[in-house]
């Protein structure tokens, strides 16, 4: 089993395109000041969930702006509201999508990958700063030795497995969606790093030809 992130990006990297992340987005937004950064930031700040609307604004700007002609994007959509959106901006842009990937895993490997999740300390002032018992050092004060910030852990196993639920049903409309499009391509995300990204890259070259 291998992480989302770091699979997308040993894929861009692969297929010599650029990985564009939807949360690097959002946080350059933020640290920038911009008009939907701002608004980002108070939305967070109020413990909401950034609408699609501001979603779509923030990747339709990271698009027009370079409009590439190959790219790998992270993250994003996660309703088929943003899938829609995201069809308006490459539209505009004529640049279709060539496939969209999904990642599928046996139950085992769910649970796995639940427990794992569940055992990370995170940072909560950069959450990509992650500690988990098993290969790292944990501090015994709760701080960040990147940042400084507070360490947090997330809830016990059964309300993680329920909000991992609840997202996967999100994203199986997303599936669908692409599905109906003749997008879609399923990958067995089990097995080493090496081994899931030699099958995406696979899969993504195939439907390039």
């Amino acid at each position: 089993m291998v992480e989302r992130e770091n699979l997308a990006g040993a894929l861009a990297e692969a297929l010599a395109v650029p990985r564009i992340h939807l949360g690097d987005l959002v946080r350059t937004h933020i640290s920038q000041r911009t008009e939907p950064g701002i608004r980002a930031a108070d939305m967070s700040s109020s413990g909401m969930l950034l609408s699609d609307g501001l979603l779509a604004e923030i990747v339709g700007d990271r698009m027009s702006r370079t409009a590439p002609t190959g790219f790998l994007l992270d993250g994003y959509p996660c309703n088929p509201a943003q899938a829609l959106a995201l069809d308006d901006v490459l539209r505009e842009l004529g640049t279709p999508l060539d496939g969209a990937l999904t990642l599928r895993l046996s139950e085992s490997e769910r649970v796995r990958y639940l427990r794992h999740r569940t055992a990370l300390h995170l940072c909560a002032a950069d959450p990509t700063h992650r500690f988990h018992p098993e290969t790292d050092t944990v501090p015994d004060d709760g701080i960040c030795i990147i940042c400084g910030g507070a360490l947090y852990q997330r809830d016990d196993e059964e309300h993680v497995r329920r909000l991992v639920g609840e997202h996967e049903a999100r994203l199986e409309l997303v599936a669908q969606y692409y599905a109906q499009q003749h997008l879609l391509l399923e990958l067995d995300a089990s097995g080493t790093s090496a081994e899931v990204t030699s099958r995406g890259v696979g899969a993504l070259r195939e439907r390039r030809r």
